[in-house]
């Protein structure tokens, strides 16, 4: 039974995944899993593909890896490891973020890290970040360019900027979007987004692992 708690809107998730995986086109799916929690989402929309997952409980992460036999499991913080350049030999054309709070310094970790980067990739994100900047208190340090164009309250144009922003940290990997959706939770205290990844074709990937470009 999927727990109310831990996945409100569990069934928003996995149409956005779905859709995402359709509009990707993806021919081969190896999964990059940055937050797999009790892994219900993960084993519903991945089912027999390939992957890795990580999870920072301990407890999540053992059920994880009797779940998933044939995965790479990990417990670890998701933001460090992968920018540690964790997996760097996989070439994943999925990168799954739900974590509860928010997404960024992860995808950061991802895309910034020396990796091999697919050709295609599809892209589904949950991030927290714009309720808690409405609370205070939030650390707002990579927002600065927004702040300058909208005011200090992010609130009224959040989804505006997180495709802006998604899409400049992408770039650094060399991708360009193909295709984006993004919508609020009904009470707006979620984001969730999606997006169809292809490498420019001034950005070739020989197979070398590959990093932020300055």
């Amino acid at each position: 039974m999927v727990s109310s708690v831990d996945n409100q809107h569990f069934g928003l998730k996995v149409a956005l995944r779905e859709r995402c995986l359709r509009e990707a086109a993806l021919t081969t799916l190896v999964v990059c899993e940055t937050h797999g929690g009790f892994g219900h989402l993960g084993a519903l929309v991945y089912r027999d593909a390939p992957g890795m997952v990580l999870e920072q409980d301990s407890q999540r992460a053992s059920s994880l890896a009797q779940q998933r036999p044939t995965w790479r499991v990990y417990c670890a913080d998701s933001e460090k490891v992968l920018a540690e350049g964790l997996a760097a030999d996989l070439a994943f054309t999925v990168l799954d973020c739900d974590p509860y709070g928010q997404s960024w310094p992860t995808l950061a970790g991802f895309f910034q890290s020396p990796r091999v980067f697919a050709p295609s990739m599809a892209v589904s994100v949950t991030d927290g970040a714009r309720q808690k900047m409405r609370l205070g208190g939030f650390d707002m340090s990579g927002w600065e360019p927004w702040q300058d164009r909208f005011g200090p309250n992010l609130w009224p144009v959040y989804l505006l900027c997180c495709r802006e922003r998604f899409t400049a940290l992408v770039s650094q990997a060399g991708y360009a979007v193909t295709w984006w959706h993004g919508q609020y939770s009904r009470t707006g205290q979620q984001t969730y987004f999606a997006a169809a990844l292809r490498q420019r074709e001034d950005r070739h990937n020989d197979g070398a692992p590959q990093g932020q470009v300055a």
